[in-house]
């Protein structure tokens, strides 16, 4: 009898550990995919607009304007209605290939309007140190649940792993 209780007792224990180090395991995660979702600061939203408008415009730029034909040297303005894109596609292309000031200054409106609507942004540099740390206490937590579940097969008890632990470190990889 004294030996039954005291195998129950390491089960319970070992059981017990083990969710502790679950239930931290899972908020680092729910803390890790909030961070992934805080917006960026405004400022990083806008050059991110401004480089996508360049960017549209420049492939319209190459894709249509630069088939316009030339006769004797010089660009046939007649022919500026076959570079008009034909597929709806390019008609983002075109828009910011037209009026680019235009065109960055809505969408930033219009991001700075959503943006202002969630919690504060975050700069890159900042979100990347932090998702860092954030991964480092993963992987000594997840290692942490995997020694707990070899001492307790060892001991003769079966503890099912984690359907998301980390496969190198399931298999004992660092």
């Amino acid at each position: 009898m004294e030996i039954v209780k005291k195998i129950k007792s390491l089960l319970a224990k070992a059981t017990d550990e083990i969710e502790t180090v679950r239930g931290q395991i899972s908020a680092l995660k729910k803390e890790h995919r909030d961070l992934e979702c805080r917006p960026s600061t405004k400022e990083e939203i806008t050059a991110r607009i401004q480089e996508g408008v360049e960017g549209l415009a420049a492939r319209y730029q190459n894709e249509h304007l630069s088939k316009m034909p030339i006769v004797n040297g010089r660009a046939q303005p007649n022919h500026l209605a076959h570079s008009f894109p034909r597929r709806e596609r390019a008609l983002p292309e075109f828009f910011c290939w037209l009026w680019p000031e235009q065109v960055a200054e809505k969408m930033t409106e219009a991001a700075q309007t959503f943006a202002s609507t969630l919690p504060g942004g975050l700069a890159s540099e900042e979100r990347n140190e932090q998702l860092a740390l954030i991964e480092t206490k993963l992987a000594e937590l997840e290692r942490r649940e995997e020694r707990l579940i070899l001492e307790s097969e060892a001991a003769g008890m079966r503890i099912a792993r984690r359907a998301d632990a980390t496969p190198s470190v399931v298999l004992g990889e660092r």
